[in-house]
């Protein structure tokens, strides 16, 4: 099965908010504005430096192999501290 994520994220119909991380390896960071682009309702858009797709820091080149080091470590606060400054910007 193919996805087209053009399809998909046109068709979104509330305000989102897209993290991405630039050292993410899975994600491209220019896909956060691709994204974004896509989306007609409201979207607040990040690219967090250092950030890696499974959300904790990487200060070195990003790889594959940093996952088992990384993965030990707690989320960045920075993440949750967004979603909920978002959420409750989204609430009143």
């Amino acid at each position: 099965m193919s996805l087209d994520p053009r399809s998909i994220f046109s068709q979104v119909t509330q305000p989102m908010l897209i993290i991405g991380g630039e050292k993410d390896l899975q994600c491209e960071p220019a896909d956060v504005d691709r994204i974004a682009k896509l989306v007609k309702y409201p979207v607040e858009a990040h690219v967090i430096t250092n950030l890696t797709h499974i959300l904790r820091f990487d200060e070195g080149e990003p790889s594959m192999l940093g996952v088992t080091r990384l993965i030990k470590k707690p989320m960045e606060p920075i993440v949750p501290e967004m979603i909920a400054k978002w959420l409750k910007q989204q609430t009143g």
